[in-house]
């Protein structure tokens, strides 16, 4: 059965999740540990020990690389021209799955959008299931500084904004419905309106990147589909927007999924959070997960 890899973002950081892929992968790890230590021109190999964050910019980056080292460790398996597609910080390991973005671009490019979230407003995100988004919808217009800024599924959503806006909504959540509500970051309200100044911060890196055009489609996660012009421009556009517009994934999956139905979901990185949210009742799909090895060996017999 035909794979769709989906690639993590940074709600998959874990401080050991180099040294667990050095663990199964040593020689891929190492290898790209070493592109990403001359991409930023700083020796990154004591991260095969644990990841020691000095900001978000090295959250970002060791995802980002940890991706990587799974891909590369499952392109002999699923071939390299299969579907993808990529949650938030994943989009970024998407393109460079789909060949518009070298990878060691992807690991500057990353650490400057780390920067610049780490110079933005504060505040808080939650996520928030299950739960219709009509239900949601009214709830978090009650609070100015409050947005859905991620809808992950038909029940799952995220809300971002001003910390005590949140929490608000939240507690409304919470008193007027039977949803669960889990906060996901303490610190950057991430793909809402409060993170525009962040966005127009970053649109330098973007444009400086030498993008290429790509092998197979680009998912955006701000339209929810492939991009038929896919050009330097619009990648500056989109990427911008990504970074204070919701991320529409539930659409980015339906898109993808029914392009290339039957498929098989492999979740490319630490942990299964993205195969969490395909419940059977939306995508009743097959999926498996890089992170654990004896689901690899599932994928060769899905195949």
């Amino acid at each position: 059965m035909p794979a769709v890899l989906q690639f993590p973002g940074q709600t998959s950081f874990a401080p050991s999740l180099v040294r667990e892929a050095a663990a199964v992968w040593p020689e891929t790890t190492r290898e790209v540990l070493d592109d990403a230590s001359r991409a930023l021109g700083r020796d990154l190999r004591p991260w095969l020990e644990q990841v020691d964050l000095r900001s978000n910019a090295d959250l970002q980056v060791a995802v980002l690389l940890t991706n990587h080292v799974h891909l590369r460790a499952v392109e002999p398996v699923v071939g390299p021209r299969v579907p993808s597609l990529g949650h938030s910080l994943g989009e970024l390991n998407h393109l460079v799955h789909i060949g518009a973005l070298a990878f060691e671009d992807a690991v500057r490019l990353v650490s400057a959008r780390g920067a610049a979230y780490d110079g933005g407003p504060v505040g808080v995100m939650i996520a928030v299931f299950p739960l219709d988004r009509r239900a949601l919808e009214p709830i978090v217009a009650s609070e100015p500084e409050a947005w859905i800024a991620a809808v992950n599924g038909p029940s799952q959503h995220v809300v971002a904004g001003g910390t005590e806006a949140v929490r608000r909504v939240a507690s409304a959540v919470e008193a007027e419905t039977f949803a669960t509500v889990v906060e996901i970051e303490s610190r950057l309200p991430m793909h809402c309106p409060r993170f525009a100044g962040v966005a127009e911060a970053f649109r330098p890196a973007l444009r400086e990147v030498p993008w290429r055009e790509p092998h197979s489609p680009w998912i955006s996660n701000v339209t929810g589909g492939p991009v038929e012009d896919a050009t330097p421009d619009r990648f500056v556009e989109l990427l911008t927007r990504h970074v204070c517009e919701p991320v529409q994934w539930s659409r980015c999956i339906d898109a993808v999924a029914d392009a290339h139905r039957p498929v098989t979901f492999v979740e490319v990185g630490h942990g299964r959070g993205l195969s969490g949210l395909l419940r059977r009742s939306w995508r009743p799909e097959p999926r498996v997960w890089t992170s654990d090895f004896a689901a690899m060996e599932g994928l060769d017999a899905a195949r």
